[in-house]
C-alpha cells in the first residue's frame, strides 16, 4: 500500500502515461495490458528527473508497447480477391505462364505463375508488391527529403522495408530508418505521413513536444492523416486470402 501518491499530467507521448509518487527508494515503470504506462517514483525525486528517467528508457517502453500491440492478430481479410496498392483495392488475375512474374496495372493485378496454386501466387505477388513498394517509397523519401532539408534535418539516410506485424515505421538511434511494406497499401498522403513522422525522429528521439512541433512543420495537417491510417490499419494489416477463381484460361 502507497503512504502518499500524487498523480502528475502526462507529457506529449506516443502511449499514455501516468505517474505516481510514494514513499517508494527507486524509479519503476509498468506497462499493463492497455498499452498504458505508470511510473512510481519516490515523493521526493523532482519531476526533471522523473523525466529525465522516461527519456532514457523511453526506446525500451516503446518497444514493449509495441511488443504487446503485436500480439493482437488481425484477423484474415475476406475472399474477395483483392488487394489494396496505395489507397485502391485492386482485383487479382492469375494465370498459368512461362515464369513467376506480377505487374501492377492501374485497374488490377496480373500475376503469372509456372504451378496452378493459390501459394505460388501469393509469393509471386508479394515478392512484386515488395519490390514496387520500395521503389515508391525511394522516391517519397526523396520527395519529402527535399522539405525534411530545409528544416535543418539530415535527409542522406537509406531506408529498410520489411513485414512488420503492428507498426507502421521506425527510427533507431542510429537514424536506420525501417518502413512496414504494408504502408503501400496505403493512400499516398499516409505514406508520406509515415515517412514525414521518420524524418523528424533523426533530430527528436521520442515522442515529446519539441517532434510535434518539427511534425507539424514537415507535414501540416499530419494529424487527419495519422487517423485516417489508424482507421485503416485493420484492412491493411490482414492476411492476403485468395481463391482458385482468381485464375483465368
Amino acid at each position: 500500500m502507497y503512504l502518499f501518491h500524487k498523480e502528475f499530467p502526462a507529457q506529449p507521448r506516443s502511449y499514455p502515461l501516468k505517474k505516481i509518487r510514494s514513499e517508494r527508494k527507486t524509479v519503476e515503470i509498468r506497462i499493463n495490458a492497455a498499452a498504458e504506462v505508470t511510473v512510481y517514483a519516490p515523493k521526493t525525486m523532482s519531476d526533471k528527473a522523473v523525466d529525465r528517467f522516461i527519456d532514457q528508457n523511453n526506446d525500451k517502453i516503446e518497444k514493449a508497447i509495441r511488443k504487446m500491440r503485436a500480439k493482437t492478430e488481425y484477423p484474415a481479410a475476406p475472399c474477395d480477391n483483392m488487394m489494396r496498392v496505395k489507397g485502391k483495392a485492386l482485383p487479382v488475375i492469375a494465370k498459368l505462364g512461362i515464369k513467376n512474374d506480377v505487374s501492377f496495372a492501374e485497374e488490377y493485378i496480373f500475376v503469372t505463375v509456372t504451378k496452378k496454386s493459390i501459394d505460388a501466387v501469393k509469393k509471386t505477388l508479394w515478392n512484386g508488391f515488395t519490390k514496387t513498394a520500395r521503389a515508391d517509397f525511394t522516391a517519397r523519401f526523396y520527395n519529402v527529403g527535399q522539405e525534411a532539408r530545409s528544416l535543418g534535418l539530415i535527409t542522406e539516410h537509406d531506408f529498410i522495408v520489411k513485414d512488420l506485424k503492428s507498426k507502421w515505421g521506425s527510427c533507431d538511434i542510429h537514424g536506420k530508418i525501417m518502413l512496414n511494406v504494408k504502408l503501400f497499401g496505403a493512400d499516398p498522403a499516409q505514406i508520406d505521413y509515415v515517412i514525414a513522422h521518420e524524418y523528424c525522429h533523426l533530430k527528436e528521439m521520442n515522442h515529446g513536444a519539441g517532434f510535434y512541433d518539427l511534425l507539424a512543420r514537415l507535414y501540416p495537417g499530419y494529424k487527419e492523416k495519422r487517423a485516417g491510417l489508424k482507421a485503416a490499419a485493420p484492412l491493411l494489416m490482414r492476411p492476403l486470402e485468395l481463391t482458385e477463381e482468381i485464375f483465368i484460361p
